[in-house]
């Protein structure tokens, strides 16, 4: 965790049970010539597969998200 964690592009970590064991949120930006799909499979296959004891990965990509702001509990 603590090396995919280091990686900039990696914004969240979470260690969670079941199927997987963690779960990453990362942020990517693409250039004018690479696909999103291009920029997403370079990323995984080159920087996070790459790292020790990663044995498998799983892309999802949200078509639609709701984030709540914490930053003021009522």
């Amino acid at each position: 965790m603590e090396k995919l964690f280091a990686l900039d592009q990696v914004r969240e970590v979470h260690s969670v049970h079941g199927d997987v064991d963690v779960i990453a949120k990362i942020s990517l930006k693409r250039d004018l010539v690479s696909s999103d799909a291009e920029v997403i499979s370079d990323f995984v296959h080159n920087k996070i597969r790459k790292i020790a004891g990663v044995v498998s990965t799983q892309t999802l990509i949200p078509g639609y998200s709701k984030v709540k702001d914490n930053s003021n509990p009522q």
